[in-house]
């Protein structure tokens, strides 16, 4: 993305909801606190040199070259009674030393906030995010850098008001509206000639619970609305209860009716339900399975986060939607909070690659993760399995992947560290236009903190794609830098 005027204008418009609904928050804030003792910042500028053997991630026009990417990087946090804010933001400049048509300025990161207007009342969301996106799993280059090939400059924003009540001591309220967007620096032709575009959501949800009033039983009756300005309409309504069999063992059951609209296929209506139960080991450790019918179809809803001994824990989740593929990229605060209601964020030091194949079309996205550490001493494992499967009705068409990755990760001592990773993927059944793929990667890479504002980091990753026409793409990279935070 090449940093211009018109650009920078552009991303005023694009950020000024967000921005605004936390402008406002400030101001009301500073009338009764110091600026100076709610702001945190932390500017950071680094040097990274970057060696690889096959620029273009090209299995035909591999060209050798070295990258030298300038960062300059900004933390800063807003902590008050009223607001929890933080922004993560980045500017990259990629020199090529041979490749000069792949010289570039780009930016990424995130700039999310929640203010409280009322007291345990009403609450404000907003969120900014900006990165890089590739199109398609084969353009992903091992660099991590974009070369203009299949990757694109993609944001997204949100404001998102919420009110909580109490009604008459007997239930608790929750509604939540939301606007909107996912912005793209240029139209991209993707499969099927599908052209991905920008799209704007509004949505509104509520949610009456009884909670853990009654020690036998939970209610819970939800509503929703969402549309696109694409055509898209999604509406349902929902009722369940929640028995409580024993201490740990509790029956589910809901049912309501849904209708969803969209120019591209037909209309689908009617009613939903699902029956499941949750066995909870304790606090924060769970299982809950629920199967039911929805989208005129079987589904499935399952989640689990079990500690099985204090060194192993096993996670995993199962969820089916039904949305446009460019909402699958819109994330809201509360996914970044932790328990506490703390930020954890940390900024983006590689393209994100949501989705393998982004269409401009409505997905059914059937998405299966499954995960389990082991901690011993200083040591971390980790295993982490899914599964994915698409259909896209406007295209009667599907794809199907599945990937598996194991890391190590160390600490060394208390300023070094190191994480080993091997993972593959298996685009094993695709769109039409598509072909299928392999892809197998190993990563070494190492952390030094060598003063608390000094930070050294390197590593290699190689990186094989291959094809049915054996056509293979493979890459190997080296790379290290140096971080000064002041």
């Amino acid at each position: 993305m090449h940093v211009g005027a018109k650009n920078l204008r552009s991303l005023a418009i694009h950020y000024l909801p967000a921005i605004a609904a936390l402008g406002v928050a400030l101001c009301a804030e500073l009338t009764t606190n110091a600026l100076a003792d709610i702001i945190e910042f932390k500017p950071v500028f680094g040097i990274e040199q970057i060696f690889t053997d096959n620029v273009r991630a090209s299995a035909d026009d591999r060209d050798a070259d070295g990258v030298t990417v300038l960062t300059a990087r900004l933390d800063a946090a807003l902590r008050s009674s009223r607001i929890n804010a933080i922004a993560d933001v980045n500017v990259f400049y990629n020199e090529f030393w041979a490749t000069d048509t792949l010289d570039s300025l780009n930016g990424a990161g995130t700039v999310a906030g929640r203010a409280e207007v009322l007291t345990g009342v009403f609450f404000i969301d907003a969120i900014a995010q900006k990165q890089d996106v590739y199109l398609s799993a084969t353009d992903v280059s091992a660099s991590g850098l974009s070369t203009g090939q299949g990757s694109l400059q993609q944001t997204n924003y949100g404001v998102s008001p919420f009110v909580t009540g109490n009604i008459f001591g007997l239930a608790d309220l929750l509604v939540r509206g939301n606007y909107a967007q996912v912005l793209f620096d240029r139209p991209v032709v993707g499969v099927a000639a599908t052209l991905l575009t920008d799209i704007t959501v509004k949505s509104v949800a509520g949610k009456i619970t009884t909670g853990e009033r009654a020690s036998l039983y939970e209610a819970v009756a939800t509503a929703e609305y969402l549309e696109t300005d694409l055509g898209f309409e999604q509406r349902n309504v929902i009722g369940g209860l929640i028995l409580n069999l024993t201490k740990g063992l509790s029956a589910i059951g809901r049912i309501g009716y849904e209708r969803i609209s969209d120019p591209s296929f037909p209309l689908i209506h009617g009613t939903i339900w699902s029956l499941g139960g949750r066995y909870r080991f304790s606090d924060a450790s769970f299982i809950q399975f629920e199967y039911g019918k929805r989208f005129e179809d079987d589904t499935f809803l399952a989640e689990f986060n079990v500690a099985l001994t204090s060194r192993v824990r096993v996670v995993g989740n199962y969820t089916d939607t039904l949305v446009p593929v460019q909402l699958t990229l819109v994330r809201g605060v509360q996914d970044l909070l932790d328990q506490e209601g703390n930020f954890v964020i940390t900024a983006p030091n590689s393209p994100s690659i949501p989705d393998p194949t982004l269409v401009d079309a409505i997905v059914r996205d059937k998405d299966l993760k499954l995960g389990a550490t082991f901690e011993q001493d200083l040591q971390v494992y980790t295993l982490t399995v899914g599964h994915t499967e698409r259909f896209y009705p406007s295209l009667l068409d599907d794809e199907s992947f599945y990937f598996v990755g194991v890391s190590l990760e160390e600490k060394l001592s208390r300023s070094l560290d190191y994480l080993l990773s091997v993972q593959f993927q298996d685009n094993y059944s695709v769109l039409a236009t598509a072909n299928t793929s392999q892809i197998f990667r190993t990563e070494l890479s190492f952390t030094y903190q060598y003063t608390q504002d000094v930070a050294f980091a390197g590593g290699y990753t190689w990186r094989l794609e291959t094809n049915p026409d054996n056509n293979d793409t493979y890459e190997n990279v080296l790379r290290f830098s140096v971080s000064q935070a002041f």
